[in-house]
Parts: structure tokens; C-alpha cells; sequence
């Protein structure tokens, strides 16, 4: 059982850990600079960084299977973030329209540009509902038991008068 418990532990942790690297890769494509995840939202760099310390807290054993269900839910907040925030009027981005601009507030419109989502960012969202979905199945599944078969001891060990004499 505790080998089957390190296992899912890495796992989880190698699913946080390429979240975290996704998250730092280029997004969005503005003129001609990249612009990462984690420079459109900070949160984005954060929640990688708190679901693997909640994954190496539960290591000590306490309280593991809540803190691997919420080290999911951090994971899935990701795909929130991916599905419903509009990059566009994120900070970066104006800041690189109005470098390109000279607009102040300027907008992909003034800029004449369209700005979409890049591969990167999907495939992060795409690893967040994994990191969610390996957390709740791993919290979920029983955990397998290896019987161990004990040797039948009698109260009185004869070998053990044997040796000492």
C-alpha cells in the first residue's frame, strides 16, 4: 500500500509539475512578443506552485487525500482561468498595445490585430482537468492491500530455548 501511495503521489506531482511548465510558455502571440500564461494572470503561476506544496505536505501522511483532492481543485482552477478570462484586457497585453500603438488603453482594434489563444494555453488547460481528474480518481480508489503472511508463532518458542544454551 505505501509503495501504491508514493506511485499516485508521483504521479500527481509529475501532472503539477508540467502544469507549472505550461504556464510559463508562450500564450499569445501580441505584434511580435510572446506573452506567457503566467504574465496574463499571476494566478496562473501561483496555483501550480500551491498544489505541489500541498502534494509534498501530504507526504508526511496527514490529512493526504484532502490535501490531494485540493491540490486538484488548485490544478483545475487553471482551466477556469483558461475557459473564462478575456487576455485581451489583461495588463500585458495592453502594455505591449500600447508599446506598439502609442494609444494609451489601447486595444487589439486600434492596433488592427486579433489576438487569440495559442496551443500552449489549451494544453494547459487540458493538463489542469488532468491534474483534477488523476486527484479526485486517486482519492476515490481504494487502496489495494498487500497481505504480508505471518509466521505462526507458538507462545513457547522452542528454538529460542535451543539458542541460548
Amino acid at each position: 500500500m505505501r509503495c501504491q501511495m508514493k506511485s499516485n503521489l508521483g504521479t500527481l506531482a509529475l501532472i503539477h509539475a508540467v502544469l507549472w511548465i505550461t504556464v510559463n510558455v508562450g500564450w499569445l502571440e501580441v505584434g511580435s512578443e510572446q506573452i506567457t500564461g503566467a504574465q496574463l494572470n499571476n494566478a496562473l503561476n501561483l496555483l501550480p506552485a500551491i498544489s505541489l506544496i500541498m502534494l509534498l505536505i501530504s507526504a508526511y501522511k496527514r490529512f493526504q487525500r484532502s490535501l490531494w483532492l485540493a491540490s486538484g481543485l488548485s490544478s483545475g482552477v487553471v482551466s477556469v482561468i483558461v475557459f473564462f478570462s478575456d487576455f485581451s484586457k489583461s495588463p500585458a497585453v495592453v502594455n505591449v498595445l500600447e508599446a506598439m500603438t502609442g494609444i494609451q488603453n489601447a486595444t487589439p482594434a486600434d492596433a488592427g490585430i486579433s489576438i487569440s489563444l495559442g496551443a500552449a494555453a489549451w494544453i494547459s488547460a487540458g493538463i489542469s482537468l488532468a491534474a483534477l481528474a488523476a486527484s479526485i480518481y486517486f482519492v476515490i480508489k481504494k487502496p489495494t492491500h498487500s497481505v504480508v503472511a505471518k509466521q505462526e508463532q507458538s507462545a513457547d518458542n522452542r528454538s529460542l530455548w535451543d539458542e541460548q544454551q
